[in-house]
Parts: C-alpha cells; sequence; structure tokens
C-alpha cells in the first residue's frame, strides 16, 4: 500500500472516531476558542520538556485537536445545516485531493518544526475563522469562506493527530 493510501486509510479512522464521539462531545458547551487556549497550553508544556518525553501532554494536544474537530463541525451541522456524514465524506475527498497536490507538505513541514508548526496553521484558521464569523453582515461568499476555514480546521486538527500518532 503506498503511503497516500496509508494517511487515507488513517484519516478516515480518526474520522469514525469524530463520528462516534461527535453527539456527547457536541452536547457540551465549548467553543473554540476555549479549546484552542489549551490546545497551545499542551504545545507550551510539551515544548517545554527539554527531551520531549512528556507523553501525557502529547494525550492532552491529541485531545484538544479532537475537540476542536468536533467543535467546527458542530458548528458547520448546526449553524451551516450540512450533514454531517456528507461533511465526514467531503472531509476526507479534501484531505486526499490536497495531500495529492502538495505533495504531502503539512507531514513534511511537521517533521521539521514539531507542534509548533501546528499551532500556527491552526491560530491562522482560527483567527480567520473569527474575522469572518464577526464581520457585520454575511453574504454568501464569507459564508462559504467560513464553511471552507471551518473544514480546514478539521482536516488540520486531524492531520495533526495523525502527525502525534505516527511520532509516539
Amino acid at each position: 500500500m503506498e503511503i497516500l493510501e496509508k494517511k487515507v486509510k488513517q484519516f478516515e479512522e480518526i474520522i469514525k472516531i469524530l463520528d462516534e464521539h461527535f453527539i456527547s462531545h457536541l452536547c457540551k458547551k465549548d467553543n473554540l476558542r476555549t479549546h484552542f487556549n489549551l490546545l497551545e497550553n499542551s504545545i507550551i508544556n510539551y515544548n517545554n520538556d527539554s527531551n520531549n518525553s512528556n507523553y501525557s501532554s502529547l494525550n492532552f494536544v491529541k485531545e484538544y485537536l479532537i475537540r476542536i474537530s468536533i467543535n467546527s463541525l458542530g458548528i458547520l451541522v448546526n449553524k451551516y445545516e450540512l450533514n454531517f456524514h456528507r461533511l465526514l465524506e467531503e472531509l476526507i475527498d479534501l484531505y486526499e485531493i490536497k495531500n495529492k497536490r502538495y505533495n504531502d507538505s503539512f507531514s513534511k513541514t511537521y517533521e521539521k518544526y514539531g507542534l509548533i508548526m501546528l499551532a500556527i496553521r491552526l491560530t491562522d484558521k482560527l483567527q480567520r475563522y473569527e474575522t469572518l464569523s464577526t464581520a457585520s453582515a454575511l453574504d454568501d461568499q464569507k459564508h462559504e469562506s467560513i464553511i471552507d476555514t471551518l473544514k480546514d480546521l478539521v482536516n488540520y486538527s486531524i492531520m495533526g493527530i495523525m502527525e502525534i500518532e505516527n511520532t509516539k
């Protein structure tokens, strides 16, 4: 099995986990910013460990990535009325297409810079989401941008989980 096929399979497995946990996590009144702040703290704790051997910090990073994914999916389903299971399939297709197009750049950049790269990419997407969602009048183009940004947040989070799992 070639590398991309293995990665798509791993991506699909994480999508299944999100599917299983979606309803239970969605019931909690969480928000993206809260989980992102907790994610940042976990990454800082992990990076402050000189040997990067603190696996409990890595587990917290994974947990907050899952929560960011679920919160993003919740916004897409509840606010923008997207079909949850169709959305999951779109995310898998999007991952496969972009991973081919960008020649697995996410993994290569993660390998070079580690969790900091993940934090930077997620920060950019979260700030874009917050900016777009607080704009006064949301037209269809802005809705589309918000939807794309939330999909990117989910995919980057899943890809981060994959990288953590592949480097343990």
